[in-house]
């Protein structure tokens, strides 16, 4: 077992290097508050606080992807989710546009997942991560852990907002924004 170490955001990093794609890094983040997480580190008021894990991309972080995982919520079908964002960016990032080799997309998506259980795994390992996270999720209703609020989530969760030339956050690729400053996108 590796032990986590708190990054100097309040959260818990391994950073995933692709050097093949152009060193296309996927920072890989488990935190306890996806809000104060998107603030400390890109500047960014999310709505998606009640999300159990954002997709961040951003200009500002020229090829890099950022896949924020609420701890205690972040099952394997979720991780797969945040993932397959990250490799499409990847490629989107490398000039791959359209239909992907499906042996590329998987190659990179398991080895992504592969390293976010790691540390997941990690986090249980040191008793920072609760063990029944690592179950997958039951169908049922997704009851929202965060702190700071007290609702549920639904499949229509609001998206995120952001302060206007920080970043772009949308849900699907190339989608109006709420906001100016085309930047970044984010997807929970």
């Amino acid at each position: 077992m590796k032990k986590p170490r708190i990054t100097k955001h309040g959260d818990y990093e391994t950073v995933v290097m692709l050097p093949v794609w152009s060193n296309y890094q996927v920072h890989i983040i488990f935190t306890e508050n996806i809000r104060e997480t998107c603030l400390k580190r890109f500047n960014l008021v999310s709505r998606s606080a009640d999300a159990d894990a954002v997709h961040v991309v951003s200009n500002k972080f020229e090829g890099h992807s950022f896949l924020i995982f609420l701890i205690g919520n972040a099952s394997s079908g979720t991780i797969a989710h945040e993932a397959y964002h990250a490799v499409d960016q990847l490629l989107d990032f490398n000039g791959v546009h359209g239909n992907y080799d499906g042996e590329v997309v998987a190659y990179h998506l398991g080895y992504i997942v592969d390293e976010a259980c790691k540390i997941k795994y990690d986090l249980i390992e040191a008793g920072i991560m609760p063990k029944k996270s690592l179950g997958v999720k039951s169908k049922g209703k997704r009851v929202n852990r965060n702190a700071n609020s007290g609702s549920s989530q639904g499949a229509n969760a609001p998206m995120p907002t952001v302060q206007p030339g920080v970043q772009k956050e949308t849900g699907t690729p190339g989608a109006p924004s709420e906001t100016t400053g085309n930047v970044g996108r984010c997807c929970p």
